[in-house]
């Protein structure tokens, strides 16, 4: 918002210097629009640039969530088995989730 504001301010003084006046007549406002139009179009073609990466983030998001759930089913499938929650039964569940992360 701010470059908005600023690029607007700017092409605003150098129409009034080249009117002479604070009042600028309507062909000279055009100017601060397409000025205004140009900063908003830069600014979107930056924010457009990080969408690639938060695409990317955003569909890897749900095979981490499986495979953390995965890793956590492993582990209480373990301790059920052995009726303790030791470090031998927890283990091979953790163990497993940790290679499969590592994998990707």
């Amino acid at each position: 918002m701010y470059e908005l504001y600023y690029g607007g301010c700017e092409e605003l003084k150098v129409q009034q210097g080249k009117y002479g006046t604070d009042k600028v007549p309507n062909h000279g406002m055009s100017a601060v629009r397409i000025a205004l139009e140009r900063v908003l179009g830069e600014a979107a073609v930056g924010l457009e640039s990080g969408m690639i990466v938060l695409a990317t983030a955003i569909s890897a998001v749900p095979l981490s969530l499986a495979r953390d759930g995965l890793g956590v089913m492993d582990t209480f499938s373990g301790i059920g088995r052995a009726q303790q929650a030791t470090l031998t039964t927890m283990a091979p569940g953790v163990a497993s989730h940790s290679l499969r992360r590592s994998r990707v």
